[in-house]
């Protein structure tokens, strides 16, 4: 009885456990800007992980991907990844990253490598406005007078060349070529 000791033992599993704890991006981009996202990965685990893939998603649709080198236990990296303009269509998206992606590593926990931002993308386009102004504003009918023009682009891109219809009422009486704006 005397050579026996019991003593309660903790095990601890001696995993990685790799976590996005953060991500940003944008909350809106036009159609014609690159859209650049960043994000870290921490290994919250016991181990040190292998190198791993962050894939990056449209809902459902992979984008691209980010290789991650290996990390210590409570060791974390940075990266970023840049979504050409045009890739994403005109409306609403949710980007996912995703930590580990490939699997390469078997994770404490599998539920924390996930996270998801919400980004719009504005159709890019012109938006012209005209402002006109008379010479004299008290003409007689053998008189001709000068019109001013003013046009202003408030849109998110450049119009190309462009006409300027000038009506007296309903009737057409001259037209402007309007270079781009």
């Amino acid at each position: 009885k005397n050579n026996t000791l019991t003593e309660a033992l903790e095990i601890i599993k001696v995993q990685p456990d790799l976590e996005i704890t953060s991500f940003a991006l944008p909350s809106s981009r036009t159609s014609a800007q690159d859209v650049t996202l960043h994000f870290t990965i921490k290994n919250n685990g016991t181990s040190t992980s292998s190198s791993s893939l962050v894939y990056i998603y449209d809902g459902g649709k992979k984008l691209g991907e980010v290789a991650i080198g290996s990390l210590t236990a409570g060791s974390s990296q940075s990266g970023s990844y840049t979504i050409s303009s045009g890739t994403l269509k005109p409306g609403k998206h949710k980007i996912k990253i995703m930590a580990d992606a490939n699997k390469s590593n078997a994770e404490l926990n599998e539920k924390n490598n996930t996270l998801t931002e919400a980004l719009e993308i504005i159709k890019v386009q012109p938006d012209l406005f005209v402002s006109a102004s008379l010479e004299d504003t008290f003409i007689t009918t053998d008189e001709s007078t000068t019109i001013k023009l003013v046009i202003t682009n408030n849109g998110t891109s450049e119009a190309d060349n462009s006409v300027a219809h000038i009506y007296d009422g309903s009737k057409k009486i001259s037209e402007v070529l309007v270079g781009s704006v």
